[in-house]
């Protein structure tokens, strides 16, 4: 018997995800301005922080997918036998790794990460470094 999820639920999972990533963005937002604010001071170059916010956002992901997907994989590799309702009529439960499924999902990280990377910078170079040093004060 091989059980799949319908795909919305994949989808909602994903949306799931993408949302986490903008409320961690957004969170972490104030604090990131004041550091950049006096980066940019002290001679940090625009595409040099873009890189650091890049990397930052596509480790988190990265550990959240392969955090993910070792947890999935053996939630359902421990129920698999206990599934099937007639264990005693072949085949057995089918147990599948979806591959395709998972380098679909790692090699759409890199292209997440820059897009947050992009709205961060959009957002520091945008700030005012005068109003944001007075309100962190």
């Amino acid at each position: 018997m091989d059980v799949r999820l319908p795909a919305g639920a994949g989808l909602a999972a994903a949306l799931l995800a993408v949302v986490g990533l903008l409320l961690y963005l957004q969170a972490r937002q104030t604090e990131r301005e004041v550091a950049y604010a006096l980066s940019r001071r002290m001679g940090l170059a625009r595409g040099a922080h873009r890189a650091a916010v890049a990397l930052e956002v596509a480790g988190m992901l990265g550990v959240a997918l392969t955090a993910g997907t070792l947890l999935a994989l053996s939630a359902a590799w421990l129920v698999n036998g206990r599934l099937d309702p007639l264990p005693q009529v072949p085949p057995p439960p089918l147990f599948t790794v979806p591959g395709g499924l998972l380098l679909a999902v790692a090699a759409t990280l890199p292209l997440l990460a820059g897009m947050g990377a992009l709205l961060v910078q959009r957002a520091a170079d945008r700030t005012r470094v005068a109003e944001v040093l007075r309100l962190a004060g």
